[in-house]
């Protein structure tokens, strides 16, 4: 159970500007839900789903973004809010650039009167084959205590760390890892940057998540891309190939 859903649509399509007049057919997939949260605690359990009609596709390129916050109850009881929240994805919406595909989102929740565990999960994004594939991924992540008695983050995942990407249904990256903590009335923060990867493969897909347990009564914020581009080497063969049809054409 939820309290005061948005309709995001309008603030989207503001957003965007004229980017819907010039958008091309579209060549990315987006799995619905685009993005799930999920809170968990001894005091119950509240999932928010974001679909595909709570935000804009325009072309290749997705965007949502929470309005007003929410809170997650089970029951009478509150379990979490989540007070921002926004998720990109697909092309670059500036260019439409079809070399360029990536997933950004962020967040900031709060925990209820117990330890609870999030789990923020992004839609699969797929697309035609980008040939051998280079990968990047940063994340972020902020804990503020709320009743200044400390502040504790800790990882679900079984290597410890807060947050993973995935190409092809398979591990990028897991990055972030815990435990975080701060002292009363103190926050704390950790990021990481992969850098450019090579994957050695072409990538059809990608995902990210965030899980992981906040101490009760405190705040968590998270921001995090992962992009997926084609190596110049391949981006210099498609142009080429380009031109030599366009010169047997003429």
């Amino acid at each position: 159970m939820l309290t005061n859903k948005p309709n995001n649509r309008s603030a989207a399509l503001i957003a965007l500007g004229g980017i819907a007049l010039t958008a091309p057919a579209a060549l990315a997939g987006f799995t619905d839900p685009v993005f799930t949260f999920r809170a968990t605690s001894s005091l119950g359990t509240s999932e928010f789903t974001i679909r595909l009609a709570d935000g804009v596709q325009v072309g290749d390129f997705y965007m949502w973004n929470l309005d007003a916050p929410i809170q997650f109850m089970d029951g009478n009881e509150t379990i979490a809010s989540l007070t921002t929240g926004s998720i990109m994805m697909g092309a670059n919406p500036a260019s439409q650039d079809a070399a360029f595909r990536a997933v950004e989102l962020n967040f900031n929740v709060v925990a209820g009167a117990a330890d609870t565990v999030f789990e923020i999960v992004s839609g699969e994004l797929t697309f035609d084959p980008i040939a051998n594939a280079i990968g990047r991924a940063s994340a972020g992540i902020v804990i503020t205590d709320g009743d200044n008695d400390g502040t504790t983050l800790n990882a679900i995942n079984g290597d410890g760390t807060f947050h993973e990407t995935y190409a092809n249904g398979a591990t990028f990256a897991n990055l972030l890892s815990g435990p975080l903590s701060a002292g009363a009335g103190l926050g704390n923060n950790l990021s990481f940057d992969t850098g450019d990867v090579a994957l050695g493969t072409d990538v059809s897909s990608i995902e990210v998540a965030y899980r992981f347990s906040l101490s009760a009564n405190d705040q968590a914020g998270g921001n995090s891309s992962f992009v997926i581009t084609p190596t110049p080497a391949s981006v210099g063969l498609l142009a080429t190939a380009g031109l030599v049809l366009t010169r047997r054409r003429r």
